[in-house]
């Protein structure tokens, strides 16, 4: 394939907002600073880069069923936590 991906900030744990106040960021992005950097990465990758299953597994170099296993458990979290941002 040749494609060169880089996460940049994508997997560490602060965001580029993280001089913003709390308020002014969107709950999404606040919602993603509290995932893991391996949750942060996956759900980059194949919602914003739109990778497949198995470009993703190549990408990181893990099964594909760990990138399955790390989206559903990644997207759950994200979900619980934009439930609690918004009351």
């Amino acid at each position: 394939m040749g494609r060169r991906l880089e996460l940049g900030r994508a997997g560490s744990s602060r965001s580029r907002h993280h001089d913003v106040p709390f308020g002014a960021r969107a709950p999404l992005d606040v919602a993603l600073d509290t995932l893991s950097p391996n949750h942060k990465a996956i759900l980059i990758l194949r919602e914003s880069e739109g990778l497949s299953y198995d470009e993703i597994s190549r990408v990181l170099r893990i099964p594909t069923g760990t990138v399955m296993s790390r989206l559903f458990h990644a997207r759950m979290r994200l979900q619980r936590e934009c439930a609690k941002l918004a009351g």
